[in-house]
């Protein structure tokens, strides 16, 4: 009896372990949005608007009433006049509330674009910001698609948002 106690025991804290086990690998909502973010950069950097696409809700709205279509249609653009992007994620906060998500992206970009007129390449550093600007920031919300989350809205007009979004206003003051 005592025999058959201990493996009941036994088996409980396995299954109970690899339970555990599976939680702690088993990526949270929070990693998914962070792990999408980093899926667009790497896809940026690769000048890929399809596979961008696969990454943007049908519903996507852009901060001027742009849809989905011209969103894509204007980044496929921006990307043929780009001969080198690098894209460096620095900081990404997330408030979750069901299936939908809002994030606060703090990034750098690096390269070179070629002026149509001329082929000559221009190198850049943080094309969207100033020329003092340590990084650029972005708001951006989320809508969940089964185990993926689509982007639905960004802008770079963040700084009204930045309120909600105390870890990042705290890594912005140690920049």
């Amino acid at each position: 009896m005592r025999r058959k106690h201990q493996l009941t025991y036994g088996a409980a804290l396995l299954v109970g372990g690899l339970a555990l086990l599976v939680l702690a690998i088993k990526p949270n909502e929070k990693t998914r949005i962070e792990q999408t973010v980093t899926a667009m950069a790497r896809l940026c950097e690769a000048r890929d608007a399809a596979g961008l696409a696969q990454h943007i809700a049908a519903d996507y709205r852009g901060t001027i009433g742009s849809t989905r279509d011209e969103a894509l249609e204007s980044t496929r653009r921006a990307f043929e006049d780009l001969d080198a992007l690098q894209v460096r994620i620095l900081h990404v906060e997330t408030d979750i509330v069901g299936d939908r998500a809002e994030a606060m992206i703090v990034f750098q970009t690096e390269g070179s674009f070629v002026l149509a007129d001329t082929k000559s390449r221009l190198p850049f550093k943080n094309l969207t910001g100033g020329t003092d600007t340590k990084a650029e920031m972005v708001y951006c919300e989320f809508a969940k698609d089964g185990e993926r989350w689509l982007l639905t809205y960004v802008t770079f007009n963040a700084r009204t948002k930045l309120t909600r979004f105390p870890r990042t206003v705290a890594f912005l003051a140690r920049q």
